[in-house]
């Protein structure tokens, strides 16, 4: 039931760089994300990397260990979750060393801080130019044969893969696409989030895929 605007999309995500910065995040840094698909999920990601850090987003089926290992693996100093998946990492919290910020989305945060203080205005305007070949997300296999592995995908990844989407399929700013695939998954990432984004067009963000949902959505937003 939220509405974002591009203008409000870009405030918001300026606003996450520079309170990053603010905790001493660096370009090339690891931010963590273990969030379901929520408007949340989309402004730490396109803030991460309108500092120059690296996004790594973590599949929320994973168990404890399983997160842990990505997070410890990754060395990721900051962790974007929701205080119920956070509940599933706390265990596994002694274990993992690198790991220095935690902000939690929700009225209260618990162990870590609100994710909404990163929205706050303070931090020192950013005068940040990302080369095209730094590292955008290190995006983590399903370890089908072993553990997982970090694959890093740059800025000049991503803006190839949208740009080989949008042209065959004559995407423009009137169309608007229904996101049911995960955010931690580069096809929620690449398709139907850089996709509309990168023509000017709009996007849906479903929680996850419902089949009685999806005919609804489809028709009550156009989609």
């Amino acid at each position: 039931e939220q509405e974002v605007t591009y203008r409000q999309l870009d405030e918001r995500t300026d606003r996450i760089a520079e309170n990053l910065a603010r905790f001493k995040i660096r370009p090339g840094e690891k931010v963590a994300l273990f969030l379901p698909n929520m408007p949340e999920f989309l402004f730490a990601f396109f803030g991460t990397l309108k500092l120059g850090a690296v996004a790594v987003p973590i599949n929320t089926q994973l168990k404890g260990e399983e997160a842990a290992y990505i997070l410890q693996n990754s060395e990721s100093r900051v962790l974007i979750t929701t205080p119920a998946l956070y509940s599933v990492i706390a265990p596994k919290r002694s274990g993992l060393p690198m790991l220095e910020q935690i902000f939690l989305v929700g009225e209260r945060a618990g162990e870590g801080r609100v994710f909404s203080s990163l929205y706050v205005a303070g931090g020192s305007p950013l005068q940040m130019v990302v080369h095209p070949d730094a590292a955008a997300a290190l995006i983590y296999t399903s370890g089908t044969t072993g553990s997982p592995k970090g694959v890093i995908l740059t800025h000049r990844n991503y803006l190839s893969n949208v740009a080989q989407f949008v042209r065959p399929t004559q995407m423009t700013e009137q169309d608007r696409l229904l996101c049911i695939l995960p955010l931690f998954h580069v096809n929620g990432q690449v398709v139907t989030t850089l996709g509309p984004l990168f023509v000017g067009g709009s996007m849906v963000l479903m929680e996850r895929f419902s089949p009685k949902d999806f005919f609804i959505y489809l028709e009550r937003f156009r989609a």
